[in-house]
């Protein structure tokens, strides 16, 4: 028996962007990492938890979060998730069922202030 609830197209009520790094010349002989639009994905989203902890003396506070979408082979690590005007670095992707159908993202934003 499978874990994965019941998932239908209007159950993805989230718009979300996948951004992937990219370099770009710098100017002085060298390269810098820039983000480009890779795909938007229409997802559910489940937010798992918030934290706030110091570091180096700064307030970090972070969200984590679960996106399921339609399976897709293109979204991997090295890309990151803009949810809500929120950006979260994608810490591991997960094809829920090993059958090609549905997609787990999982991804922590972390702001320092």
């Amino acid at each position: 028996m499978s874990n994965v609830p019941k998932l239908c197209a209007n159950t993805f009520r989230e718009y979300a962007e996948i951004e992937t790094p990219t370099e770009a010349a710098d100017g002085f002989g060298g390269y810098t990492t820039t983000w480009a639009n890779k795909t938007f994905i229409w997802c559910m989203v489940d937010e798992k938890a918030g934290s706030e902890g110091l570091t180096n003396g700064r307030l970090e506070t972070g969200i984590s979060v679960e996106l399921t979408t339609q399976y897709r082979n293109d979204i991997t690590t090295a890309d990151r998730v803009i949810l809500d005007y929120i950006t979260y670095n994608i810490s591991r992707v997960e094809n829920v069922d090993r059958r090609g159908r549905f997609l787990k993202i999982y991804a922590e934003s972390g702001v320092t202030t």
